[in-house]
């Protein structure tokens, strides 16, 4: 789980939901709003209020609607494709967003651009994106929702994405999602005071809702209020005790301060109020990291013993298989790669036995090579990694589905690091465009050995200060602090 579902971190960052309209198509709808196809009224209504969860950051609640809107209604592609990304599975995206691609030709024209749009997303084809995107602008020019997916399209430029966000609510100016899409945008561009603006708009539009304190209390983290985030975290919980993410954010708040008490129960209620078995085992994972910043390896492996057995009994294949790979990566990262070796095999050994769908366990035997090759990286067993990684790039070559590069190029990257040859690493780190607290760690390394120690310390400092929590933070962070403190 340390690296998985990437594609579900960046549709956090993407996707917004375009279900206004509720109309069946074989209705008259209303030509300014997009239509949306099902056969079932009831699946309709459910739809409606799922998309009022998922647009306010309640995806568990949102998953549990359209669950049921599909079992009213299996072809129903919209709610597909919410589901996929809805539930923190990546087996589960890969399922129900190819079920919404197999029902393109059942819907309307801007469903099936809708849909098509996400598909390029995930293929990370931008002009084709941008060309349906373009097609439903044209269809539906005063549709709020569509202008509000133009504004989200648009990750890092801040201008563009104002534009749309604003003629959004100029037809609604009581359209909160657009204050909390504009509020994201402007605290990933560094504009805090703007954004704290928008967030107490969304805040007076939604009084009652959690997730605009949440909003807020992820605005004063970033602007380094601690304390306040934390009371505002307790009162988005307090809005509503099944919007669970207060607690995980509120346990990442503590294991970043070192407070892993406190971030260990945090976590164990995010577990207790968790409604969907997946988020369960997230919340397993996460009460693993608190105990790996310890070094407290006895109480790691009790929690992965109890993840492993709930996988097992609720039938989540993927998470079985995360449950063994998860520790490989752990033991390796602590040094130990024959121990990790051993988790490594009994993961590898489970994803030819579980229920998976075909993309997910592409995706896994295309990680089993990585997990090898690192293992063997850590244990100077070069030539058997090398042999592994070409594996892995004639793998890659083969794949039914796109597949990214990124995880061969940064191994291939540590190989070199390990043979000495320093320079090469640099190069093919940067070529990866992967940084997370091991990378830049490595780097570090790399130019601690150079000599270039202005440039290694400014790294660790990076590290020391990194905002934001991980497992891969959690194994790293003790040696930080280490180096650190000898040099004080």
């Amino acid at each position: 789980m340390i690296i998985h579902n990437q594609k579900l971190i960046r549709a956090n960052r993407l996707i917004i939901m375009l279900v206004a309209i509720c109309l069946p198509v074989i209705v008259a709808a209303q030509q300014s709003m997009m239509p949306i196809t099902t056969s079932s009224d009831e699946a309709r209504s459910l739809f409606m209020e799922a998309r009022d969860k998922f647009v306010n950051a309640d995806r568990d609640g949102a998953a549990i609607l359209l669950k049921k809107a599909m079992k009213l209604d299996p072809d129903f592609a919209m709610a597909q494709l919410h589901y996929a990304f809805s539930v923190p599975s990546a087996d589960a995206y890969y399922r129900n967003f190819s079920k919404a691609l197999s029902l393109i030709d059942q819907i309307s024209k801007a469903e099936k651009d809708f849909i098509l749009y996400f598909d390029c997303w995930a293929k990370e084809d931008t002009l084709r994106q941008r060309q349906y995107l373009d097609e439903l602008l044209t269809l539906y020019p005063t549709d709020k929702w569509i202008l509000l997916l133009a504004g989200s399209s648009y990750l890092t430029s801040l201008e563009p994405a104002m534009i749309y966000y604003n003629k959004a609510l100029k037809l609604d100016p009581d359209f909160a999602p657009a204050y909390y899409e504009m509020a994201l945008k402007q605290m990933g561009n560094g504009q805090l005071d703007q954004a704290e603006q928008n967030i107490k708009m969304y805040i007076k539009l939604l009084p009652d809702h959690p997730n605009p304190y949440y909003s807020y209390a992820l605005l004063l983290r970033k602007m380094g209020k601690t304390a306040e985030a934390l009371e505002q975290f307790k009162l988005a919980s307090k809005k509503d005790r099944n919007f669970i993410s207060s607690l995980r954010e509120a346990g990442h708040l503590y294991c970043l301060k070192g407070d892993f008490e406190n971030a260990y129960k945090m976590y164990q209620k995010y577990e207790d109020n968790a409604r969907l078995s997946e988020r369960k085992t997230n919340a397993m994972y996460w009460q693993a990291v608190a105990y790996v910043y310890e070094g407290n390896m006895p109480k790691v492996l009790a929690i992965y013993d109890r993840y492993q057995k709930f996988a097992e009994r609720e039938d989540l294949g993927a998470f079985r298989v995360y449950s063994f790979s998860d520790l490989g990566d752990i033991y390796t990262e602590m040094g130990q790669p024959a121990e990790g070796m051993k988790y490594y095999k009994k993961a590898i050994a489970l994803i030819g036995q579980v229920d998976l769908s075909d993309q997910m366990r592409q995706e896994f035997d295309l990680e089993a090579l990585r997990w090898q090759a690192t293992a063997l990286i850590v244990q100077g067993e070069f030539d058997k990694a090398e042999q592994l990684l070409k594996k892995y790039e004639l793998a890659l070559a083969d794949c039914q589905y796109p597949a990214s590069n990124r995880p061969l190029t940064a191994t291939r990257a540590r190989l070199a690091m390990a043979k000495g040859d320093f320079d090469a690493a640099l190069q093919l780190f940067d070529e990866s465009k992967m940084m997370d607290p091991i990378i830049a760690h490595m780097q570090a390394e790399i130019y601690a050995k150079k000599g270039e120690t202005e440039k290694a310390d400014a790294i660790y400092q990076k590290i020391a200060n990194w905002g934001q929590n991980s497992m891969k933070l959690a194994l790293i962070m003790p040696r930080v602090r280490e180096k650190l403190a000898s040099q004080s």
